[in-house]
């Protein structure tokens, strides 16, 4: 059986910017970047290594999650308190940490959380606490479809959505600082295969400077270029997606033939 998520509504916000979530956590800031239309037929338009996995594995629909878990973690947008759910919800721990923090309360599984629950959090286990919580509100049957995540000093995410309007889904990339994305794909009338979410990942343009690599790999080429280890610039940046269950290891692995061209360019 598969589970569906219902769509949010609300006004637009953003770290920048006046927000009508009055919060000194709402100050503007500043993200450093990296350095330097319609398809009916669903062959992607770039070649990609499968890397072992099915990248012709496609949704039945953008509310097909695998189980009621995925659903509501789609629902959350702040990194931190998705991952926190995880372990309460589903975690090995799971009994340990209700008993230490009680039950899962609902003000927990909202799309955005409180002022004071940032607040708390952030003052006593640091920014990354902040990192998602300042996406835009989705729209009404919209849905997030993949996540880049980084692990910067907010844990910045990067949110690729889908909204199904006038019997098409209508794509769009957003973060927390406003940044315009360029897709090469904007609507479809099924559900993107997981190739054709790569697709979308590696080829995007707009505010970041991607070089062509894609919004993953920029970031990597980006800690690269500041001398980190190769271990650690793949471990900047990753992809997560409730809905593509295999989309996250892929990039695993893409990640481990990063770096092995890496070292065989040095």
């Amino acid at each position: 059986m598969r589970f569906g998520a219902a769509g949010f509504g609300g006004q637009e916000e953003s770290r920048t910017g006046s927000t009508g979530f009055p919060s000194p956590l709402n100050e503007e800031r500043t993200m450093t970047t990296p350095t330097g239309g319609s398809r009916r037929t669903p062959t992607p338009r770039m070649q990609i290594e499968n890397h072992g996995f099915d990248l012709g594995y496609r949704p039945v629909s953008n509310a097909d999650f695998p189980g009621p878990l995925e659903a509501i973690l789609n629902g959350v947008s702040g990194h931190q308190r998705r991952e926190m759910l995880r372990d309460m919800l589903a975690g090995e721990h799971r009994d340990d940490l209700i008993a230490i923090l009680g039950p899962v309360s609902d003000d927990l599984l909202v799309e955005r959380a409180e002022e004071a629950f940032l607040r708390t959090l952030s003052n006593s286990a640091g920014p990354t606490w902040l990192g998602g919580e300042y996406l835009p509100r989705r729209g009404v049957s919209e849905v997030e479809i993949a996540r880049v995540v980084l692990a910067s000093v907010l844990s910045d995410v990067i949110s690729l959505r889908a909204r199904w309007s006038g019997g098409r889904y209508h794509y769009r990339m957003v973060d927390e600082y406003g940044s315009n994305f360029v897709l090469c794909r904007k609507t479809s009338v099924r559900p993107l295969t997981m190739a054709q979410v790569i697709e979308v990942l590696e080829t995007v343009e707009g505010d970041i400077e991607t070089n062509g690599q894609g919004i993953v790999v920029c970031w990597w080429e980006q800690q690269r270029e500041c001398g980190d280890r190769l271990e650690d610039c793949t471990a900047f940046a990753w992809v997560e997606s409730e809905l593509y269950p295999d989309l996250e290891a892929w990039y695993e692995a893409h990640g481990r033939a990063w770096r092995e061209a890496s070292e065989r360019e040095a």
